[in-house]
């Protein structure tokens, strides 16, 4: 591919910036996925999305929520003048999943158990797009396990201000 100093290549890139302005909503089909990004087909542009840009829920590999052939409906986010590629985000159209828990502070709902670190902090599914920090007491760690269901109480909620920017604070119940 030709260097961004070239005139065509510069060209190219502004066509792109044009026909793909940042916050423009447009449909494509993933052509290929690797374990933390996917690769997609705009018309005649590849646009890439990013293990941060897919969904606000958890998931180890890009295979488990895309598969090649898929037609999907993303967010351009902006276009790389370096690699001539659109960057896109499925997660900037969901709703935000904090907000479903706001009447919920202080009550106790089930989260299951997605990932382990060895010092004891866990992340925790509350639904399907919503996961939340977890440091597990000392005493319990060798109990908790990927998959289990714990019970935690709700003691915060940020909706945030951009995609992927809000949370929920949980604490053992």
């Amino acid at each position: 591919m030709a260097g961004s100093s070239d005139p065509d290549y510069e060209m190219v890139v502004a066509d792109l910036r044009s026909r793909f302005p940042s916050g423009r909503i447009c449909s494509g089909t993933v052509e290929q996925v690797l374990r933390t990004v996917a690769f997609v087909r705009l018309e005649d542009a590849r646009g890439m999305i990013n293990t941060l840009n897919l969904t606000s829920g958890y998931f180890r590999d890009f295979n488990e929520r895309l598969r090649v052939g898929q037609v999907i409906t993303a967010q351009v986010m902006y276009v790389d003048a370096a690699k001539a590629r659109v960057h896109l985000s499925v997660r900037a159209l969901e709703a935000n999943p904090a907000a479903a828990f706001l009447d919920r502070i202080g009550d106790v709902v089930p989260a299951t158990v997605v990932a382990l670190a060895e010092h004891g902090d866990a992340l925790l599914a509350l639904s399907n797009s919503l996961v939340a920090h977890l440091s597990i007491p000392e005493k319990d760690r060798a109990t908790v396990r990927v998959g289990d269901e714990v019970r935690v109480r709700i003691s915060e909620v940020d909706l945030g201000t951009e995609p992927g920017t809000h949370w929920a604070a949980v604490a053992l119940a």
